[in-house]
């Protein structure tokens, strides 16, 4: 069994053929977006950390590439040591015509040209900074730091002042234009930023400002793979307070936006049951034959899945669950019983509701208290059928509470009523009756005679695992 999944990666000439979440399909909208819209915009990828954006971006990038665009992707987040994103970004534009020659080297030097004469003038502390970039001598490194100095109070020095840097912007951007437009004439440029949302603040308004003023030319289609939210809270950081709409400031440099609709959760339960080799132990041929079932992991899968879209997780969430799992079950005899649902449930607990999983191992919850905290935890408006799943790990959480205590053995928590049917001692808002609730847990015990020791087992693993942090 494996730790974690391993990394995906497109496939070299079928771009998706190791996406399991059916994602193919939002790369060919998009492709049809940049295609229709090829004079230049910027296009905003809005989902949630850990719901496998650079995994897919990573994948589009290839279908482009395939496609005949020319594209690039730069990680804003692993170049936010510097101080300013100018020169990465003009870095990025040259890695363009790293295998070329001629007309296109003679573009870019004429861009990059324009480019100092901007910095001098517009953002005079990138000057130097671009000059270190791209290998210029110290003596105009120091001409540049010469040019920058110094302040006019005149106003007529303002003026002219002004003027030069607008046409310094202008020919700049004509100069890029003219670039971009050359490495592909018949597709734009595809610019994708990915992680600009965990940048710097100050980083990443940068980027965000140098896009819209400076790049923002027919040619070239940016593409910011971000959390929204997170790149929201970031410019209120930058900015210094709460009461900016930020929202509304993103929409400045953002033309659309587009959200990866929500994976199928089971589709890629399975998937990581697979590539964590969960298999490994579900489908041991001792542990078929003790336990006489070959779709423990289906059910396993199954539960998971139901669970985790209820509670609408992100992939990374689920993956972290699993990971976790796969961990204890490495460590676990083949032949053990492991009760999947509340297996599950507690790593759930482990990662999202520590108090819970801690007050739990540590057995500071008493009996009568795991009600009211199970239904502060578990999905709102549930089914019967999903009701039935909480029911069972509900008296699992019970018995297993009652067996780490050893105050008394699974009786205590049932009798018989008037009728001599079996009625639970132990008030429950599930929507069973006493009966039912009853019930079940003779069921349980009649399905596991040794069922003490074996939640003692379970107990003792996820306790011991519980310590290692991840």
């Amino acid at each position: 069994m494996s730790i974690r999944q391993k990394e995906i990666y497109p496939g070299e000439n079928s771009p998706y053929q190791n996406c399991k979440l059916g994602r193919a399909r939002y790369g060919n909208i998009l492709t049809e977006i940049v295609s229709t819209y090829s004079d230049g915009f910027v296009l905003a990828l809005d989902n949630k950390w850990g719901t496998g954006k650079t995994t897919f971006i990573r994948m589009w990038q290839k279908q482009l590439d395939i496609s005949g665009f020319k594209t690039v992707l730069f990680n804003a987040w692993e170049h936010d040591y510097q101080d300013k994103p100018l020169p990465a970004i003009l870095g990025e534009l040259k890695s363009l015509i790293k295998n070329e020659e001629g007309e296109l080297h003679r573009k870019f030097a004429e861009l990059l040209k324009h480019a100092r004469k901007l910095a001098n003038k517009v953002l005079p502390s990138a000057a130097k900074a671009i000059a270190k970039q791209f290998g210029l001598d110290e003596p105009l490194q120091e001409i540049t730091k010469d040019a920058t100095e110094g302040l006019s109070d005149l106003l007529d020095e303002e003026i002219e002042d002004y003027i030069n840097k607008k046409k310094s912007l202008i020919t700049f951007k004509t100069a890029l234009s003219d670039y971009a437009t050359s490495l592909n004439e018949n597709k734009p440029l595809i610019f994708i930023i990915d992680e600009l949302d965990r940048c710097r603040p100050d980083y990443s308004v940068q980027v965000l400002e140098q896009i819209k003023h400076f790049f923002s030319v027919p040619g070239i289609v940016f593409v910011l793979a971000i959390d929204k939210e997170q790149l929201c809270n970031a410019i209120r950081g930058y900015y210094g307070t709460d009461l900016i709409d930020a929202d509304e400031y993103l929409k400045r440099f953002v033309d659309l936006e587009y959200t990866l609709p929500q994976p199928d959760i089971k589709t890629y339960c399975t998937f990581l049951s697979e590539q964590l080799q969960l298999g490994a132990f579900f489908n041991h041929p001792d542990r078929v034959a003790r336990l006489g079932s070959t779709n423990e992991m289906e059910n396993f899968n199954d539960f998971a899945s139901s669970l985790f879209l209820a509670l609408n997780l992100s992939l990374r969430q689920v993956e972290k669950i699993y990971s976790g799992i796969s961990v204890l079950l490495k460590r676990t005899d083949n032949r053990s019983y492991i009760y999947s649902e509340l297996l599950i449930f507690l790593f759930y607990c482990r990662v999202h509701h520590k108090s819970f999983f801690t007050d739990f191992m540590t057995l500071k919850i008493e009996t009568q208290d795991i009600n009211k905290r199970f239904l502060e935890i578990i999905p709102k408006g549930r089914n019967h059928d999903s009701n039935r799943t909480y029911l069972n790990v509900f008296v699992n959480l019970l018995y297993l509470n009652e067996s780490m205590r050893t105050i008394r053995a699974i009786n205590s928590l049932v009798s018989v009523d008037e009728n001599q049917l079996p009625i639970s001692n132990y008030p429950n808002n599930l929507g069973y009756s006493d009966n039912e609730l009853g019930r079940e847990i003779i069921d349980l015990k009649e399905r596991y005679p040794y069922l003490s020791k074996h939640h003692q087992r379970l107990f003792d693993s996820i306790s011991i695992f519980s310590n290692i942090q991840g």
